[in-house]
């Protein structure tokens, strides 16, 4: 809501005259401790000067103060009612643009629904009544509690200086420690909270411009006969926790838009009442609804993963520390401004810095995540005018192209298309300017969206070195921070590297070096979308190979003729071992249903991270003395670990590795990361291949 601001306005200006109220408490300490000086005066007497100065005080105060409160109340009312205008007329524009996009809403004549709006104004008024009332009564309670405060302050302080344990200063300061920390908290909760006036405002002053806001949006809602509303998904933020299973939903409005229980039935949505009974805008509450337009407003989307919900209660709980560091600072500030004990102001110094530091730094927390979430969507809406203005530089190209074929070699140009070429190159430079700056707010822009990602990483002990490519879309970097934290999180282990390097991937998309213990990752990870299409192509080829050449039918054949020949227990030597590789390469064909695994450019770091798992089954790799699976997955060490089909355990592997992909069957290397791929994405393998790769993760990982 627009007018929030001015709720703000108002909680500062209650907090301003409870500082003055105790700020005078002990400015008259400060003053009565002179006359002690000069008049010789004892506690006695201290005591009584200080009840006389009582009735001074209270009277002062109200003087004072009586006013200040009649302009506030004032402008509570007027904050109240302008949150209801500005509801209606929200409303109105998006019921009007609702209609202009085909939603079928017509005007309910003022005539037939006079008295709902008769009883809409009612309920303003009485909303505006009970909340400026609820404020005056608070505003007497923080007086007398003044006053109530006073008088105990000067008792306390009595009672500390007879003990002979105590100056001046230091009794003064003990009898209002206690006070200062809570401050003038009068107003007590159903639950037996207390709270300041200052923090009551704020709440009950939110929470009724809210409502009157609500409630006029309500208003034009039934003007034009609609009832539905959908409780917001906001995009940056966390919903509040009692609103979480209500987000998300379309409700029938019958609280604010005169929707009905019948119309709920009909529906089958539930009332919007019964959330509000069950949790939904609660005090202090930050969630709200816009209108439900069937047809025309998005699908609901009430869904929140895992993640989603703990993000929610990481960030409330941040958010509660944050608020409980400033009221902290705020109290010894106060404590600070008002000892009168040097000792006791340098004390209360330290702790008001120590609550500072500890504050800013839960705010920087909660800060880095917003303005990644703020980041993410000024990216989308840069690539969306970038896109805008790559069509718009399309169009004033082919512009340019055609005028300048007929100016410079057809020479039939006119005047006019002389100087509309003039313009059409104008625009292009212009445009084209334009894409160049846009293009690097975007790289920057990722850029510190991808940094953020690298620290947290690294400081959360994940990765010991990390640099992704500052093109990688914020969605990558999303996916790909989220497939190392999950791996991590699964087998409790990670290289100490992930390195964006197009060098040393060359014409992959990622890659692990088994000798550094790196997996580094190239342009694919840049743009996801473009390399799934990739993959579509790659697999869509391999299907139409197949479907041109005929290549099951022919490998079927060849496989059916070579067991005919050795079946033959006539044929023998070179025929016969040629027909069983013929039988071999007949199966690996027949058995081919994709090129790989990967689905995505994740897939391909699950993929490499397999090769990780792979080299840290075997400790004597480097040496390359031992390679975890050798020889159960039927691979050679001779010059490189591959398949050999003309040894026949080692056919045998090729086939088996077939059945995963066609790539696993290029050699064992790739059928451990081939098959640990697929498993992760709950695929079933070849029993002894993945009996392999199950102890082999036994043996490299601390967690399973």
């Amino acid at each position: 809501m627009a007018k929030i601001n001015d709720v703000y306005d108002i909680g500062a200006a209650f907090e301003a005259i409870e500082n003055e109220l105790m700020a005078s408490m002990i400015r008259n300490m400060k003053r009565h401790k002179a006359e002690e000086s000069d008049e010789k005066m004892q506690w006695s007497m201290w005591q009584t000067e200080m009840l006389k100065s009582l009735e001074k005080y209270k009277h002062d105060n109200k003087k004072k103060y009586g006013k200040q409160f009649k302009d506030i109340n004032a402008k509570i009312s007027g904050l109240i009612a302008a949150a209801n205008i500005e509801g209606q007329m929200e409303q109105e524009k998006k019921i009007l643009e609702a209609i202009r996009k085909g939603f079928p809403a017509k005007r309910v004549t003022k005539g037939g629904m006079a008295e709902f709006f008769k009883l809409n104004d009612r309920k303003l008024e009485a909303l505006i009544k009970a909340t400026t009332d609820d404020m005056e009564k608070a505003e007497t309670a923080v007086l007398r509690m003044a006053n109530d405060q006073y008088r105990k302050i000067i008792y306390n302080a009595q009672v500390y200086a007879n003990t002979g344990a105590a100056t001046y200063e230091t009794a003064v300061d003990m009898a209002t420690k206690d006070f200062l920390k809570a401050g003038l908290n009068c107003i007590q909760y159903a639950n037996g909270a207390r709270h300041t006036i200052a923090d009551y405002a704020d709440m009950a002053i939110r929470t009724a411009s809210k409502r009157a806001y609500l409630q006029g949006e309500g208003v034009k809602r039934q003007e034009w006969g609609v009832h539905t509303v959908i409780i917001n998904k906001r995009g940056s933020g966390c919903p509040c926790p009692l609103c979480v299973p209500f987000v998300g939903k379309v409700m029938v409005d019958d609280v604010w838009s005169g929707g009905t229980r019948k119309e709920a039935s009909e529906t089958g949505y539930k009332l919007l009442s019964e959330a509000i009974a069950a949790g939904l805008y609660h005090p202090r509450c930050r969630d709200s609804h816009t209108t439900y337009f069937p047809g025309i407003s998005p699908p609901p989307d009430g869904k929140f993963t895992k993640k989603e919900i703990k993000e929610i209660e990481k960030k409330n709980k941040q958010e509660a520390r944050q608020q409980y560091a400033e009221r902290q600072e705020k109290k010894y500030k106060l404590l600070t401004d008002m000892a009168l004990d040097g000792e006791n102001e340098k004390k209360y110094k330290i702790k008001q810095k120590k609550w500072h530091r500890q504050g800013e730094v839960i705010k920087d927390s909660i800060t880095v995540q917003d303005n990644r979430n703020v980041i993410k969507a000024e990216v989308a809406d840069a690539y969306r005018r970038q896109n805008s203005l790559e069509e718009q530089l399309r169009k004033v190209e082919e512009t340019e192209h055609a005028l300048t074929q007929k100016v410079y070699f057809e020479l039939t140009g006119t005047p006019k298309e002389i100087e509309q070429l003039k313009q059409a190159s104008e625009q292009k430079k212009a445009i084209g300017n334009l894409l160049e700056d846009l293009k690097n707010q975007i790289l920057n822009k990722q850029e510190i969206y991808k940094n953020v990602a690298e620290k947290r990483l690294v400081k959360d002990g994940i990765l010991e070195n990390v640099k992704f490519s500052r093109k990688m879309k914020p969605e990558a970097v999303d996916d790909l921070e989220s497939t190392i934290r999950n791996l991590h999180e699964k087998y409790g282990i990670m290289p100490k590297t992930v390195v964006y390097s197009p060098v040393k991937v060359e014409n992959a998309t990622a890659t692990y070096n088994w000798i550094d213990d790196t997996i580094y990752i190239s342009n694919n990870f840049n743009d996801p979308d473009k390399y799934l299409e990739q993959v579509r192509k790659s697999e869509h080829s391999l299907v139409e190979y197949n479907e041109h050449y005929d290549i099951k039918r022919k490998a079927e054949q060849r496989h059916n003729e070579a067991e005919k020949i050795l079946a033959d227990k006539s044929v023998k030597g070179y025929e016969r071992e040629k027909a069983r590789i013929q039988k071999v390469e007949a199966e690996i064909q027949l058995n081919e249903k994709r090129t790989a695994v990967r689905e995505n450019v994740t897939d391909c770091f699950v993929h490499e991270y397999g090769h990780f798992i792979h080299r840290h089954a075997e400790v004597d790799y480097v040496q390359k003395k031992s390679i975890y699976g050798m020889k159960q997955l039927g691979g050679s060490l001779s010059g490189d670990w591959k398949y050999d089909i003309n040894k026949h355990y080692s056919a045998k592997g090729k086939v088996e590795a077939s059945r995963i992909s066609r790539y696993a069957a290029e050699n064992p290397y790739e059928t451990f990361a081939e098959g640990f791929l697929a498993m992760e994405k709950g695929e079933t393998i070849p029993e002894q291949i993945a009996k392999i790769i199950n102890d082999a993760k036994n043996r490299a990982c601390t967690k399973k």
